[in-house]
């Protein structure tokens, strides 16, 4: 099965941006250019770097992360 792609409008509905912004988004992002595309994967990946938690659970979190590169 074909992984989803999605649109500059599709980025623009998820974030309730303009469309300067939904491109800006995308081209953070590994995407297709002509037309500009996303994979669905690749908006989820992005969204995890983007995502903060909380000061307790981020130290908790990243201590995991350096215990386990170890």
């Amino acid at each position: 099965m074909m992984e989803r792609l999605l649109s500059v409008k599709d980025i623009q509905e998820r974030y309730q941006c303009n469309p300067a912004t939904a491109r800006g988004y995308i081209r953070q992002m590994v995407h297709m250019e002509k037309p500009m595309m996303v994979k669905e994967k690749e908006v989820e990946r992005w969204e995890r770097d983007k995502t903060f938690y909380p000061q307790e659970t981020y130290k908790t979190e990243l201590l995991k992360k350096r215990r386990a590169r170890a």
